[in-house]
Formats: structure tokens, C-alpha cells, sequence
């Protein structure tokens, strides 16, 4: 495929993905409300942190910031686990991707436009919660850490959607995968620092903190918005976030590659 051809899938997948999303205007309405939703929920968590020592380990006492800053990546799981996922299988069963896989189009590109079209989505649900993150913030960054802080979600995000891809092809592969992405979906939300700070948990814990990109997104983000203590050093971070984005794309396209093979043996029909 071409650059052209590469941007027009792209284009289209995330246009479809927008039209689909609201049409349902309930749905549309709700999905935009339910952030601020949880924002108003997080303060019920704030006492906790306040009666903890938990302030000095990370180096603000702005709980409420540092929780909505942390929760709003959630939003970003589906792009790794769930939403592009479903969609493969959906399309699986009508018999859309065998269409794709006869036809002279990118297999790679083809499943990370579901996963960049979901990002898109995503995004702007996340904008109410990080509005209100900022709001509580107050003008303490600079726009060097505003556009920092965009950065390492902006690869954090680029690194789910490698994950995307190759959870992708476990679909194409076994079907039914989804006790796999429940495992995967405990760490992201216990281990990755999203509600609880990487600096309170065991050494070992850590440890499986770095397998999960998240980790270094939050972590980031947080240091350059709200100056917190970072739970590793940050050229480690962006160094790691960089290398997993290579090593992960790399998978997915050998994994497509696999899996197209079998495909030719086996078939990709949906049972």
C-alpha cells in the first residue's frame, strides 16, 4: 500500500467509527458524560490519600488531579484489549476480513485503523476528565509541559495500538480469547499506577509495572502537569516507551504474518 492508500483506510475507518458512534445520540450524550461522572467520583477517594502518607512519596498532595489524571487512561484500555478486538470478531463472523485477507490490502494497516479509529473516539471522551484534571491543576505547568505531557500520551497511545494489533490476530487465531484481556485488563488498572502509586507497591510488583505501557504514560504525564516524583527516571520512560512501540509493531506484523498462513491452510471462518 501507499502513503495515500495508507492514510484514506485510516481516514475512513476513523470516519466510520465516528459516524457509528453518533448516530446513537443517548449513547453519544452519555459516553461524554460518564467521565465527569467519575470525576465526581474520584473525590470519594481523596480522603483516603489524604490520610495516608502517600503525599510524600509522590510528591504533591493535589489527590484529585493526580487520580483523574491516572483514571482518564482508561478510556485508552479498549484500543489495547477490547474495542478493536471485538470489532475483528465481529467482522470475523460476517465475513469481512476474509474479503480483506483476499484482497491486495495491508493486513497490518487494516487492523491498526480499527485500533487508531477507536483512539480517536476515545480521545474525545477523555477530554471532559482532563479538563477537569486541569481545572483543579491550575496554571502551575508551562505549554513545554502541556505539549511534553501530550507527547507521552500521544505514544502511549501509539504503543496500545501495536498491542491492539497483535491481540488482534489472537482473535483471528483461537476466536475466543477474552479471559486473556481480563488478565491483561487487572494489570493495566492495578499495576500501571492508573489508582494506586507505583512508589507504594512491592519491588516485584514494580517490576511487572514495566511490562504494561500505561505505566510510563501516567507517570509522565503526571511529572510534567502536576511535578510529581517520578516512579522511574524519565529518559528510562521515554526510552522505554520508544523501544516497546518498536518491538511490539514488530510482533503484530509477524504475527499477521503467521496468522495470514494459517489463514490460507485453515480458513478465518468465525465458529
Amino acid at each position: 500500500m501507499t502513503l495515500i492508500d495508507t492514510a484514506s483506510l485510516l481516514y475512513m475507518r476513523t470516519w466510520q467509527t465516528l459516524k457509528l458512534w453518533t448516530r446513537y445520540k443517548a449513547n453519544f450524550i452519555f459516553d461524554l458524560i460518564s467521565p465527569l461522572l467519575w470525576s465526581v467520583g474520584m473525590l470519594l477517594l481523596v480522603p483516603i490519600y489524604q490520610s495516608s502518607s502517600i503525599g510524600a512519596m509522590i510528591g504533591t498532595s493535589n489527590y484529585i488531579a493526580f487520580l483523574l489524571l491516572g483514571l482518564g487512561f482508561q478510556m485508552y484500555q479498549g484500543v489495547a484489549l477490547w474495542g478493536s478486538s471485538s470489532r475483528l470478531r465481529e467482522e470475523l463472523s460476517l465475513g469481512m476480513v476474509d474479503y480483506v485477507f483476499s484482497s491486495p490490502a495491508s493486513r497490518y494497516w487494516y487492523v491498526i485503523s480499527s485500533t487508531v479509529s477507536l483512539a480517536v473516539t476515545d480521545t474525545i471522551s477523555y477530554i471532559p476528565m482532563f479538563a477537569v484534571a486541569l481545572l483543579f491543576i491550575g496554571p502551575s505547568f508551562t505549554m513545554l509541559d502541556l505539549a511534553l505531557a501530550g507527547l507521552a500520551v500521544f505514544l502511549t497511545v501509539s504503543v496500545l495500538a501495536q498491542m491492539g494489533a497483535l491481540f488482534s490476530t489472537l482473535v483471528l487465531k483461537f476466536k475466543n480469547v477474552n479471559a486473556v484481556f481480563v488478565f491483561f485488563n487487572f494489570g493495566f488498572q492495578i499495576l500501571s499506577g492508573m489508582l494506586i502509586p507505583i512508589q507504594v507497591l512491592p519491588d516485584p510488583v514494580k517490576v511487572i509495572a514495566l511490562a504494561f505501557p500505561v505505566t510510563f504514560g501516567i507517570d509522565i504525564l503526571r511529572h510534567h502537569l502536576l511535578h510529581t516524583i517520578p516512579a522511574f527516571p524519565l529518559h528510562l520512560q521515554w526510552s522505554a516507551l520508544l523501544l516497546e512501540l518498536a518491538i511490539l509493531g514488530f510482533a503484530a506484523r509477524l504475527a499477521l504474518v503467521y496468522v495470514e498462513r494459517s489463514a490460507r491452510r485453515e480458513g478465518l471462518h468465525y465458529v
